[in-house]
């Protein structure tokens, strides 16, 4: 069985991007793992400082994709070195704010489009 949270659970009170909610996922027996880095910010704390070790599965959120903008671009980079290291097994990605979709042909990751609810347009 495999069984996890979301490093974004607890952002009120603990960072996503750290090593801390890393922690505090793996003490709880958890074998999977989102690390939830919805921002460039994120993304480049995270940036070799994350140790993911013990996890059977591991995902990453990612930051709002537009298309072939900077932000998009930039955004994809760091996570494709972030992948280079963990392997993730999938790159989770809101399809609602997608204008251009080529981008995604740049990048050789595993792309998973998550399901939106009632509040994405």
């Amino acid at each position: 069985m495999i069984i996890g949270f979301s490093t974004g659970c607890a952002y009120h009170h603990i960072d996503p991007a750290s090593q801390e909610i890393v922690n505090i996922i793996r003490y709880l027996g958890c074998n999977a793992i989102e690390v939830h880095l919805s921002t460039i910010e994120r993304l480049q704390r995270a940036s070799g400082t994350l140790d993911l070790h013990g996890f059977t599965y591991k995902s990453i959120h990612a930051p709002k994709i537009v298309g072939s903008d900077e932000q998009s671009r930039l955004a994809l980079d760091l996570i494709k070195e972030l992948h280079e290291k963990h392997q993730f097994d999938a790159v989770t990605i809101h399809p609602d704010t997608i204008e251009d979709f080529s981008i995604f042909s740049d990048y050789d990751l595993p792309f998973a489009f998550e399901n939106m609810d009632d509040l994405k347009k």
